[in-house]
């Protein structure tokens, strides 16, 4: 039910899963909404995602720990997410399925103070939660691949090249328009421009790594890599649950295990993390890469050396938009504009939870613009730090 009167419009600049699903909040609070982006659909770093939903802070392409507001932040907006996902996992058309994902640990988590916390937060918010080291034995891990113990939850998995045409598809039927368009930073000197353009009341930045050009130089893309294989029962057992190594705190990147079902018969094989890589052109380490993936992926589950692969095996390769601060879902406070972006590997895993957010505080940035502009209205000083929703879960 919208909460806002519809003569507003907004501006959303990205087209990802970020800038689809902040318009979407933006609607549901009764915007008008106006969608500009670079790219759209299958050029956009949002369908290259593993978009498996997990605790914070995530594995796949985990860089840098956030700083304790940020991952209290992130803990919030992912919930949120969890349970919307829940409901789109009853519309075939979403390309959203509930599906059991376990993680294997290298070391027991009763001597790994960073995991141990992460099962303590996680385990009350999911439904289908065991932490169990015979997840090991039971789920046939070849023993030599070195894992000791697991835990287990049920977790949406989201097709994303269904999941983002529908989401575009929910945006345009629910009265947006959209443009392709490049906008040029930094946005603090175009905002003007755009809004006159668009007659937007409020400008939303969802640009993921163009954000480094328009906000924010704390941006580095952590480039990350899958290959696609056929998952029909026909080569090895078809795999219907989800089987992820532990977080390893590293800032050096390197490679995860990272098996996945994608949509009714496709299997994600992954995966990579390398920091400050700014090309999605592999060159020469292209066959190192794959092979690395495939053989970290075999070792594990030796069934899958029979996979045949989709696509040749091409990886899917992506730069995943890493903030070293945390995602920024933050008002400027002298400008009409709000910033959505920074979410690394979690793009999908923090969509809903992060677009209601921005989409709250782009309601409470023209409510106060309009507050400063009314008659007898004192000028505020304008604060050097933009304002953020900070609600704790």
């Amino acid at each position: 039910m919208s909460s806002f009167p519809s003569l507003y419009r907004a501006l959303v600049i990205g087209a990802g899963v970020t800038g689809l699903t902040t318009a979407r909040c933006l609607q549901e609070r009764g915007f008008a909404v106006t969608v500009i982006a670079h790219r759209f659909q299958h050029e956009t770093t949002s369908v290259v995602a593993g978009a498996l939903w997990e605790w914070p802070p995530a594995v796949c392409g985990f860089y840098e720990i956030a700083p304790a507001q940020a991952l209290r932040d992130e803990q919030r907006w992912c919930l949120e997410s969890y349970h919307r996902f829940q409901r789109l996992s009853t519309k075939m058309a979403t390309g959203v399925y509930i599906r059991p994902v376990v993680f294997y640990l290298e070391t027991p988590a009763a001597k790994n103070a960073l995991e141990m916390r992460k099962i303590n937060e996680l385990r009350p918010h999911v439904s289908g939660f065991a932490h169990d080291a015979a997840l090991v034995r039971r789920n046939g891990v070849n023993p030599e691949a070195g894992y000791v113990d697991a835990y287990t939850y049920q977790t949406p998995l989201v097709d994303t090249d269904m999941y983002l045409a529908w989401l575009l598809a929910e945006v345009l039927s629910n009265g947006a328009t959209i443009e392709q368009r490049q906008v040029h930073g930094p946005l603090s000197a175009a905002v003007h421009e755009l809004q006159s353009s668009y007659q937007a009341d409020v400008v939303v930045n969802c640009t993921g790594l163009g954000s480094r050009e328009l906000a924010d130089d704390q941006i580095i893309p952590v480039r990350g890599a899958w290959l696609l294989a056929e998952n029909d029962g026909k080569r090895f057992p078809k795999i219907t649950t989800a089987h992820c190594s532990s977080l390893i705190n590293s800032t050096s990147g390197g490679t995860f295990l990272f098996i996945v079902p994608r949509g009714r018969d496709r299997l994600i094989l992954g995966g990579i993390a390398q920091p400050e890589c700014w090309s999605t052109n592999l060159g020469p380490a292209h066959g190192t890469i794959s092979r690395a993936i495939f053989e970290k992926c075999a070792a594990f589950m030796p069934g899958l050396r029979s996979a045949e692969m989709v696509d040749r095996g091409q990886l899917r390769v992506g730069l995943r938009p890493f903030r070293r601060a945390g995602v920024r879902v933050e008002r400027e406070h002298a400008l009409p504009v709000v910033h959505n972006y920074g979410h690394g590997g979690s793009g999908v895993t923090l969509s809903w939870g992060a677009a209601s957010d921005a989409a709250l505080l782009a309601q409470s940035a023209i409510a106060g613009f309009e507050e400063k502009a009314a008659p007898g209205a004192q000028d505020e000083p304008v604060r050097a730090v933009p304002e953020r929703l900070s609600r704790n879960i």
